[in-house]
C-alpha cells in the first residue's frame, strides 16, 4: 500500500465520492491507496479525460467488473467439465 496525498483536486474528490476506490486508513487519518486502486483512478482520471461523463464512467466500471466475474465463472466450468483441480466429479 502507498501513501498518497488527501485530494487536492475535483478529479480525486469525485473519484472517492463515486466509490471507484475505497483506501484504508492510515492510523495518523491519511488515505493508503493499493496499486490496483491507483490503476482504477487513472483510469477513471483517463476516460474523464476522453470526455466521458460520470454514468457513462460507472457503466464502463460495472461491466468491466461483471465481464471479470463471468470469465471467471467460465473458466471454472470449464475446469470441471475437464475433471481439473477443484471439480466435483
Amino acid at each position: 500500500m502507498e501513501a498518497v496525498p488527501e485530494p487536492r483536486n475535483r478529479v480525486d474528490a469525485d473519484t472517492c465520492h463515486w466509490t471507484v476506490v475505497s483506501p484504508r486508513r492510515s492510523t495518523g487519518g491519511r488515505r493508503r491507496y493499493s496499486r490496483h486502486e491507483i490503476g482504477r483512478v487513472q483510469e477513471v482520471v483517463s476516460m474523464m479525460g476522453e470526455g466521458m461523463t460520470p454514468p457513462a464512467i460507472r457503466r464502463i466500471l460495472g461491466l468491466q467488473h461483471e465481464v471479470a466475474e463471468l470469465t471467471r465463472e467460465r473458466d471454472e466450468l470449464a475446469r470441471r467439465l475437464a475433471g481439473g483441480p477443484g471439480s466435483a466429479t
